[in-house]
């Protein structure tokens, strides 16, 4: 059974994790996210660990590539100029 702390695969992800999977497709590090979203990199570290079981992906490449694929993330936003 899901509890909150151990989320179902396939479980809508909230907010703050699209933002954090954002974050992931623009190469940010877990300080540089924590910096940017105003939280810890321990938090940062527990959004990823929930983005993996609710997307069933191994790491944070695989998260990417199924953000992209299931519409979570859009590559027409992506400023691709500032790499």
């Amino acid at each position: 059974m899901p509890t909150p702390s151990r989320p179902a695969a396939g479980t809508p992800l909230t907010d703050r994790e699209i933002q954090v999977l954002d974050g992931l497709s623009r190469g940010l590090s877990n300080d540089d996210l924590a910096r940017e979203l105003f939280i810890s990199p321990n938090t940062v570290k527990s959004h990823i660990l929930r983005l993996y079981t609710k997307l069933r992906a191994r790491d944070r490449g695989h998260a990417v590539g199924i953000g992209y694929r299931t519409g979570l993330l859009d590559a027409t936003a992506q400023d691709w100029t500032s790499a």
